[in-house]
């Protein structure tokens, strides 16, 4: 059976969206399928085949979304477990869908596509499209959405998105960025952020691959205080020649209008 099929007899109900999922299922493990056949066949160009099931996963998932407001309530637990993320603000009023494209080697690619509700309904945005906009080693189409925070200001909630990649040889980066909804517009990179080179949209710090032994460290936020808690890159090497984290962080507090840096805490 054809998407087209399904949406035109699906209901907006629990039932209806695991029908539409499937089909959505299957052109994700086509990315899965291909990335792992690459290497072996002489027959067909399968990194184009990896290119053409991302256009039509990103298609019909942006499809989807538009048709069927109500899945910005639905969990898609065949998606997440093939492999997509979604990241949801507590408030419900916007997440995140990032997968692999499934086209780098240690340096990984991710398409996104948000889903927001706005003041005249609930809307879609592709963030990340590596398919149209291509593949930078410059962290261009490199990080995926894995949380977001609400910090509470008014009428007007300010998000917090939180996203990471793994870089070239498998280095790391975490940023976080300042997010708003302005009626029916999603806007990234508010300036939010006051720093010693003045106000910034967002915040990022690159570090090595981790180990068991060495957890990577990462940005928190504490809600009920409006504080969010940002690494201070500090590493040392050790006898072994690996990586220690300082375990510091600078403590950015909101204040009402922006987050200030109000000190450092040291993770004990």
């Amino acid at each position: 059976m054809c998407l087209a099929t399904v949406l035109s007899s699906v209901a907006q109900d629990s039932s209806g969206f695991k029908r539409i999922e499937d089909q959505l299922n299957y052109h994700l493990s086509r990315i899965q399928y291909w990335s792992g056949h690459r290497e072996y066949s002489d027959a067909v160009d399968t990194y184009d085949s990896i290119d053409v099931e991302n256009k039509i996963f990103i298609r019909e998932l942006v499809a989807i979304l538009n048709r069927y407001p109500a899945t910005l309530q639905y969990d898609f637990p065949a998606l997440k477990k093939n492999g997509l993320t979604i990241a949801n603000s507590i408030d419900g009023s916007l997440r995140f869908y990032s997968w692999d494209d499934q086209m780098g080697g240690t340096m990984r690619y991710y398409n996104s596509v948000a889903q927001f509700q706005t003041s005249r309904g609930i809307d879609t945005r592709i963030v990340n499209n590596t398919t149209e906009d291509g593949r930078s080693d410059e962290g261009v189409n490199v990080q995926r959405y894995d949380d977001i925070h609400v910090v509470n200001r008014g009428p007007k909630p300010l998000y917090l998105g939180i996203r990471g990649a793994q870089l070239q040889g498998y280095d790391r980066v975490r940023t976080v960025e300042a997010i708003t909804i302005n009626d029916s517009e999603l806007v990234f990179g508010a300036k939010m952020f006051k720093t010693e080179q003045g106000f910034r949209g967002s915040l990022s710090f690159e570090y090595p691959g981790c180990t068991d032994s060495e957890p990577c460290p990462d940005i928190f936020y504490i809600r009920d205080r409006q504080a969010l808690y940002f690494p201070i890159v500090n590493w040392t090497w050790s006898s072994d020649s690996t990586f220690h984290f300082s375990k510091q962080y600078t403590i950015y507090q909101f204040n009402g209008r922006y987050f200030e840096a109000k000190g450092t805490w040291q993770e004990k």
